[in-house]
């Protein structure tokens, strides 16, 4: 309301002030035609300075400063007025526009590029292009045709038409504009480098072939394969949640969290209700670490209990060497199932689950025909990221529903996609409605929405006849990976940022719920409170948090595991023990 109370207050005195001023030499369309001008103007500048300034959509600030620039350009029209008893007139020129698309297009890409991707994370970024973006590339082409390229071409045209007499002031157009042109993306591209660690990217670029020594694997490495496990006469069943980008840091500051409003409030419930493991005494979770930090090397770390530090590829194989839980859990007889709304070939997610003991896969091309998927998707129209939560919590409800029948053992995991960064994927089915248009708004509107959807399925399976035997656990996948849309959760604390944890119906309570820990510990963790008792509590570099024994992460630190693991992505007995196995 503010800004719109802004913007009214000025277009309205620059209508009038030029009315008092020119109204004498028009007639009245003509004056009706220039105020709707003025309008258009100082929206078309608005628009341009929030984006000049890196913070759209625009604000009340924007409509200052397009009112100081608008002020000036009028105030320049009005002395050639007096001088020349004219207003400033020239013949089109292809100058202005060029040059103004140019300027745009540098500036709006760059803040698209930054709000759109984790450019400060560069493990995620290239290990996420050094795989297939099956099932995502349309979705980030569409992001930057509505977001970028329709804004640079709308406001080029809208500026071109209204400012191209600009030309007038100029002896030499074309050079001029060439100049301001060659500064302007000078200017925007510093910009953008400051924001972005180029040296980071450089050295690791320069890195990738450097050989470092670590002695993790010698010290704290447990293979799968020679673990001795113990089952229990009847070992639970597992449903397991794995939610996208999903941090207790949405939850309000009363419960653990960094905001102000408790966005997840039944996730929070959960967690004070179940078995919680957290950094605090308070709402918390696990940490990210290095080779963890996005879907495919966090659900992989979870699984294996090693992070996902090497090159993925070799022969078709996706790091043979590890072995995850759902391959132990083969031994027991238990059947691997695992749901997920998108497409399973993205970041080659098919071949490491296939090949590490997922028997059957459902994703968004499998899942197409289900009747409780939206008509859009079993349509399988372009441009849609996946499956809304809703419907894939509606087919996993049919799923474990023909599953259960069997009477065999077996594990079913879901990852979710709604709360995806940078702005999450509002279903507007949702009952949580956004306050505004604004991203912010939408995002927190799918928060609120995710936390709902996750409790209302975690009481159907409560309901089953399999729940006795089944334990249900809820994890975030790793970190909200980029800037956080809006204002709402502007300047967290670093170090409170954990993905949640918890478990639901485990055999085993744990002493102590305050651990300090990261991905690699969650798959002893899951094996041992589905009633398996493991030697050592150990799986990997992992260990079982419901443990006595410490984790990497309370041994080290993390500033210095991080170190440990850089050394151990450039060690050779890492590459030769899991990649050329």
């Amino acid at each position: 309301m503010k800004l719109i109370a802004a913007y009214i207050c000025v277009s309205l005195f620059f209508v009038l002030l030029r009315g008092k001023l020119f109204y004498r030499l028009e007639t009245r369309r003509q004056t009706a035609f220039n105020s709707i001008r003025v309008c258009a103007e100082m929206l078309a500048l608005t628009w341009v300075m929030s984006y000049f300034t890196g913070n759209p959509p625009p604000s009340t600030k924007h409509v200052l400063f397009a009112a100081i620039l608008w002020g000036a350009i009028f105030a320049w029209k009005f002395v050639t007025f007096k001088k020349t008893g004219a207003q400033p007139s020239c013949k089109w020129s292809f100058a202005f526009p060029i040059s103004l698309f140019i300027i745009l297009f540098v500036r709006i890409s760059a803040i698209w590029t930054l709000r759109t991707f984790p450019v400060n994370d560069v493990e995620s970024v290239i290990t996420t292009l050094d795989l297939p973006l099956d099932g995502f590339t349309a979705i980030f082409v569409k992001s930057y045709l509505l977001r970028a390229l329709l804004p640079i071409v709308a406001l080029t045209a809208v500026l071109s038409y209204f400012f191209g007499e600009l030309c007038t002031v100029l002896r030499k157009p074309r050079a001029t504009c060439a100049a301001l042109t060659a500064v302007g993306v000078i200017a925007f591209l510093a910009l953008f480098i400051e924001k972005v660690p180029v040296s980071r990217y450089i050295d690791a670029i320069q890195n990738e072939t450097a050989v470092m020594e670590s002695d993790l694997l010698e010290k704290y490495f447990i293979d799968a394969d020679s673990l001795h496990i113990t089952a229990p006469e009847k070992p639970r069943n597992l449903i397991w949640i794995l939610m996208e980008s999903m941090e207790s840091t949405f939850a309000d500051t009363a419960s653990g969290g960094e905001a102000a409003t408790n966005y997840i409030p039944e996730i929070t419930q959960l967690f004070e209700k179940n078995t919680g493991f957290s950094h605090s005494d308070r709402f918390g979770g696990g940490n990210d670490m290095l080779g963890s930090r996005n879907t495919i090397t966090g659900t992989f770390s979870k699984t294996t209990g090693i992070p996902l530090l090497s090159r993925l590829r070799l022969n078709n194989k996706f790091i043979p060497g590890a072995k995850s839980f759902w391959e132990s859990l083969h031994k027991y007889g238990y059947t691997n199932y695992f749901v997920m709304g998108t497409d399973s070939r993205f970041n080659m997610q098919n071949w490491f689950l296939e090949q590490h003991g997922v028997d059957v896969i459902y994703d968004m091309v499998s899942m197409k025909s289900k009747q409780d998927v939206d008509e859009k998707f079993r349509n399988m129209r372009s441009f849609e990221a996946g499956l809304t939560d809703r419907s894939l919590y509606a087919a996993s409800r049919a799923y474990i529903d023909s599953i259960a029948r069997n009477g065999s053992p077996f594990s079913v995991s879901i990852a979710t996609i709604n709360t995806h960064f940078p702005y999450g994927f509002y279903d507007k089915e949702c009952l949580e409605k956004p306050e505004s248009g604004s991203d912010e708004d939408y995002y927190k509107a799918t928060l609120r929405c995710a936390s709902r959807e996750v409790n209302e399925f975690v009481e159907w399976c409560q309901k089953q006849d399999f729940a006795e035997n089944t334990l249900i656990v809820i994890v975030g996948d790793h970190l909200f990976p980029n800037k956080f849309p809006g204002k709402f959760l502007a300047r967290p604390n670093i170090n409170n940022r954990k993905w949640v944890t918890i478990l639901i119906n485990p055999t085993k309570n744990s002493e102590t719920r305050r651990r300090q820990f990261t991905s690699i510990d969650i798959a002893p963790t899951i094996l041992e409170a589905m009633g398996f008792d493991i030697a050592e509590h150990r799986f990997g570099l992992g260990v079982s948090l419901y443990s006595e024994e410490k984790t990497l992460l309370e041994i080290f630190g993390a500033d210095s595991l991080e170190k440990e693991l850089q050394a151990l992505a450039h060690d050779p007995k890492f590459f030769k023990r899991f990649v050329l196995e």
